[in-house]
C-alpha cells in the first residue's frame, strides 16, 4: 500500500473466547461453538473419533491457553483501513 502511495492504518484487535466445552462430548454448546469456529453447520456430527481428538489437540495446544481449568481460545485479527 506504501508502494501505491495509499494512506491507511493498521490495527490489532485482541479476540478470545472460552472454548472449554468444546472438550466434553456431547456438551451441546461446545458442539455450537465447532459448527461456529469452522463456519460449517453440523460440523461436528460429521467428524470421526479421531478427526474430533485431532481437532481438540490442536484447538488446546496449539491455538488456546489453559488456565484453572478453563481454555480459551486465542483469535486475534488485524484491521487495515484504507484512506479514500
Amino acid at each position: 500500500m506504501k508502494n501505491l502511495g495509499l494512506k491507511y492504518k493498521e490495527y490489532m484487535i485482541s479476540n478470545s473466547f472460552d472454548i472449554t466445552d468444546c472438550f466434553t462430548e456431547g456438551n451441546e454448546m461446545g458442539e455450537f461453538l465447532l459448527d461456529f469456529m469452522t463456519d460449517q453447520e453440523n460440523f461436528h456430527r460429521s467428524l470421526t473419533p479421531e478427526l474430533r481428538a485431532a481437532i481438540l489437540d490442536l484447538l488446546r495446544n496449539k491455538c488456546s491457553t489453559e488456565k484453572d481449568g478453563k481454555v480459551t481460545f486465542t483469535n486475534d485479527m488485524c484491521c487495515i483501513l484504507i484512506d479514500a
